[in-house]
């Protein structure tokens, strides 16, 4: 299996499948609240609109959930970006267990609504070494004391902490059925629609522009080319993913997370493998430090990487077939929990959710129509910026 290139055309992640299409916006069009990015975040700002009586549109560069909302690992998990122990030193235990408690009932909620497309198989931090499996242990210890269901893991794989109320899920199915039901409420939504600029109650596009009271900048990945401003704070970066052929011979029953989180995997019930990780393998982007954020393409590099970690760690059979190797662009924000704020009048900015925007993203995309309505909730001050 080492020995697999990558092939000449990149692959669409595995998560892609045929889906309705929207149009493109021309001319004007008015609403109470116009959403730029249909990713996970944005379809749930716009759903928020809708339940607050609010009329609604909604625009994306690309295609539906087609950038890293349905380029992802296909992993929800609740808490920050961190692991635990590690948020808690910078954070604060409060701040941390709150924010655990809250993206937990997220999780809860979306496999309550979505239960075909969502698996509460829950993850694994699997230590890598010696002084992993000792943060893991301490990691164990603060999440039992704070309530948190958690136990040892150990398995063929090795040991580490499972924390039972993760999941793992159909990243861009489960968008694109939110879609549709927005649509449905009246939502209006328009594909190969770039913000070209963003003022307080207008945003232009190359065919019309949108006047709305509110905007919300719902974009990951290239958050700080839409938004200049945000350049010294937010950095994107490249993601990779693979996936193999089904796997019978192994029975992976919960998300891996190794490495301090750097790789990770998961078996789909169709027994295929996916993995994904290894951006500190890229050793092109870590010099650069910078991403060119026009095209999300698998590298060589790292996916002969990731090739090399199925056989050497997760224990795939050598002669198991790579059937999808894709990337997508997320953004990191230096203070490692997103941006959430208003940027100017009636101008709300969500984003860089440092690879974790699943859960994390949903929440925010809520919370951002109740402050601009003067409602903010608990969520507010756990994670505003």
């Amino acid at each position: 299996m080492s020995d697999q290139k990558l092939p000449q055309k990149q692959l669409s992640p595995l998560w892609f499948t045929s889906s309705d299409s929207y149009p493109s916006l021309k001319g004007e069009i008015h609403a109470d609240v116009c959403v730029i990015g249909l990713g996970g975040s944005g379809l749930s700002a716009m759903e928020a609109a809708l339940d607050a009586d609010l009329s609604a549109v909604g625009i994306d560069a690309d295609r539906i959930s087609g950038g890293a909302a349905g380029r992802n690992g296909g992993l929800l998990l609740a808490g920050t970006a961190k692991f635990y122990t590690q948020a808690i030193t910078q954070l604060g235990r409060d701040k941390v267990r709150d924010i655990h408690r809250i993206t937990m009932k997220e999780i809860q909620r979306v496999h309550h609504r979505d239960p075909d497309l969502v698996r509460m198989n829950g993850s694994v931090r699997l230590a890598s070494d010696d002084t992993e499996k000792e943060d893991c242990r301490k990691q164990l210890d603060l999440l039992r004391e704070d309530g948190f269901s958690a136990q040892w893991y150990s398995g063929v794989e090795g040991e580490g902490v499972l924390c039972s109320a993760d999941a793992t899920f159909q990243p861009y199915v489960l968008n694109q059925r939110n879609a549709l039901r927005l649509k449905k409420r009246g939502a209006r939504l328009f594909e190969k629609t770039p913000a070209l600029e963003l003022d307080s109650g207008r945003v232009k596009t190359p065919s019309g522009n949108v006047f709305a009271k509110t905007v919300v900048v719902a974009v990951d990945g290239g958050l700080e080319q839409l938004l200049p401003k945000l350049a010294q704070q937010v950095r994107t970066v490249r993601l990779q993913m693979l996936a193999t052929a089904p796997v019978p011979s192994l029975q992976l029953n919960h998300a891996i997370y190794y490495r301090n989180g750097l790789d990770y995997w998961h078996q789909r019930p169709d027994n295929r493998i996916v993995i994904g990780g290894g951006r500190d393998h890229d050793s092109q982007a870590e010099k650069d430090k910078r991403i060119d954020t026009a095209a999300a393409d698998p590298s060589e590099e790292v996916q002969n990487y990731l090739i090399s970690l199925l056989q050497d760690v997760v224990g795939v059979p050598a002669d198991t077939l790579i059937t999808h190797q894709w990337a997508g662009h997320v953004a990191y924000h230096s203070a490692d929990l997103p941006v959430f704020k208003e940027v100017q009048q009636g101008v709300f900015v969500i984003g860089a959710y440092n690879g974790h925007g699943n859960i994390l993203g949903r929440l925010l995309g809520r919370e951002t129509i109740n402050l601009s309505r003067g409602k903010p909730t608990e969520i507010t001050d756990l994670l505003k910026t």
